[in-house]
């Protein structure tokens, strides 16, 4: 009977940017930001086109740099300078053109040890980091639906072996039946 069967979804969450994505595996794949709101994969990545993101290699990054320390030391006693975020104009002096190399120098030995550093797109000087230690973060979980109505959520587990011994446990303690575990365990 289909009232016998579980409904089940199996979720997959990613955070990126500071955004949960939320997947579920269910009718070809299936995206929400919210939880609520459900939209087929592939709908979803037509509208949300990841960006042309442009990575610096370390060698670009150098010559670049080196580019603007010339460009810098050329600006040295004319008068030229920045606004620091607090609106006061600083001129440009060895000591500052320094103090922005060896910033710079740190970013080199970062992209150096694999840290992505994005290359202003031309919009503006907002620039995206990546260390290579943080990767996407998932999370395995199932909500089955039993024939009295009730959920029963199993998860938030890293890997899907830990989902699956979740689901073998929930068996052996009679929060699902086999047949459930099952049918969730395609």
């Amino acid at each position: 009977m289909a009232s016998d069967t579980p409904k089940v979804s199996t979720s997959e969450t990613g955070n990126t940017s500071g955004a949960d994505i939320l997947y579920q595996d269910t009718d070809g794949g299936q995206i929400s930001v919210d939880g609520k709101n459900w939209v087929a994969e592939a709908d979803y990545e037509k509208n949300n086109a990841a960006p042309d993101v442009q990575w610096w290699t370390a060698d670009e990054y150098e010559a670049w740099m080196n580019e603007q320390k010339k460009e810098m030391e050329s600006l040295i006693g004319t008068g030229d300078g920045w606004y620091d975020g607090q609106g006061v104009f600083h001129e440009f002096t060895q000591e500052s053109v320094d103090a922005m190399m060896d910033s710079y120098k740190e970013t080199l030995e970062s992209i150096k040890k694999g840290v992505l550093y994005s290359k202003d797109d031309g919009d503006g000087d907002t620039y995206s980091m990546i260390p290579p230690t943080e990767d996407v973060v998932s999370s395995y979980s199932v909500d089955v639906t039993k024939d009295n109505g009730k959920t029963v959520h199993i998860g938030d587990y890293s890997t899907v072996e830990e989902l699956d011994k979740a689901i073998s446990d929930a068996v052996k303690n009679g929060q699902l039946t086999q047949e459930q575990a099952d049918s969730i365990q395609k």
